[in-house]
């Protein structure tokens, strides 16, 4: 009876190897920049994943902190993860590294100051076998140093999972940040054939979020929450949103102006329409923030490609409603320059 026993736990042991021998290799990649203080919380979240045939790939973007050495002990506690250390040259540089060594079918992206629950590859593997998907993608939570949940908003889903056609998804780009972020997605490694993150400083999500949805013929979309995304108050984009950035200002400009080609030769002329009215959209927010006569050559410029994309336009609600809008912003904002001066 006991000898009886010990076999059946060999027999289970054995038939989780031989599940795990079947699973398909998952490329998990993780830009490592300046984040010595969460990269451990980050990786292990990672390595206790309930799907355990990952390649996990650090790439260290030349810090200058303690996280090339912290990826390289990792090392030697699991076989799974490889350690590249290169120059920095930004995130989006960090990110085509990692691709470029990339072995998966499929491709998982998680930023090293943030976390995901245990479950979480597994569960976005699930949906992609079992609704014959390309991309999935789970919903995520914002969180503080503290771990405490900074949503303020109730997201309110019309069911638990949602499928969603190439167009579909190109909509809600529109209203649902999880199709414009790069990370808390699982995708089949296709999806990245011949499709690299393009030089920038802070957008790198957007600049390719319409090409990466392009590729995929069906994704599939859980309400839970998979992923903890940590707000940090010395991260880039906490700086960008303190104050006016140039180069924010100049990629918001060319990632929509890319995204406007882009759907126009796909003669998808709604999402082009609304590439126009984010130009738009931010110009006005930019101009609420900052002179317009400290830097109206940069305004200028941007006001006139802004002109040149509403005269293509097909919607005369849109040629009306925008010029409208942006001069009102421009007026207010001379207006709040001239008496600064005058007081």
């Amino acid at each position: 009876s006991q000898e009886s026993g010990v076999r059946s736990q060999e027999s289970g042991v054995r038939s989780q190897e031989s599940d795990q021998d079947h699973e398909p290799l998952i490329s998990v990649l993780v830009p490592v920049y300046n984040v010595e203080k969460y990269l451990n919380k980050c990786i292990e979240s990672i390595i206790n994943q309930t799907y355990k045939n990952l390649e996990i790939i650090l790439v260290d973007d030349g810090s200058p902190d303690k996280c090339p050495q912290i990826c390289d002990d990792w090392t030697k506690k699991d076989p799974r993860i490889k350690v590249i250390h290169k120059q920095n040259g930004g995130l989006y540089s960090a990110r085509n590294t990692g691709l470029d060594n990339a072995h998966g079918k499929f491709i998982y992206f998680i930023d090293s100051d943030d976390y995901m629950k245990l479950d979480t590859i597994k569960i976005l593997y699930d949906l992609i076998e079992k609704y014959d998907a390309d991309i999935s993608t789970g919903y995520f939570q914002c969180i503080d140093e503290n771990g405490n949940n900074l949503d303020r908003v109730k997201i309110n889903f019309t069911s638990e999972i949602e499928i969603f056609s190439r167009d579909e998804a190109f909509q809600r780009m529109k209203t649902d940040l999880r199709f414009i972020v790069t990370w808390a997605k699982l995708y089949k490694s296709y999806i990245f054939q011949n499709l690299r993150y393009p030089k920038c400083t802070i957008h790198e999500d957007e600049f390719l979020a319409h090409r990466r949805l392009g590729k995929a013929n069906k994704i599939v979309a859980t309400s839970q929450k998979l992923y903890m995304y940590l707000i940090r108050g010395n991260s880039l984009m906490s700086e960008v949103r303190r104050g006016f950035s140039v180069q924010h200002f100049n990629e918001i400009i060319e990632f929509n102006l890319d995204r406007y080609e882009y759907f126009t030769k796909l003669k998808n002329y709604d999402m082009a329409e609304w590439c126009i009215n984010c130009i738009c959209s931010g110009i006005c927010s930019e101009l609420s923030r900052v002179s317009y006569l400290k830097h109206r050559k940069l305004f200028n410029k941007s006001l006139i490609i802004c002109v040149r994309l509403l005269m293509k336009s097909k919607s005369l609600k849109l040629k009306i409603k925008q010029p409208l809008r942006i001069f009102k912003h421009v007026m207010k904002n001379i207006i709040k320059d001239l008496l600064h001066k005058l007081n």
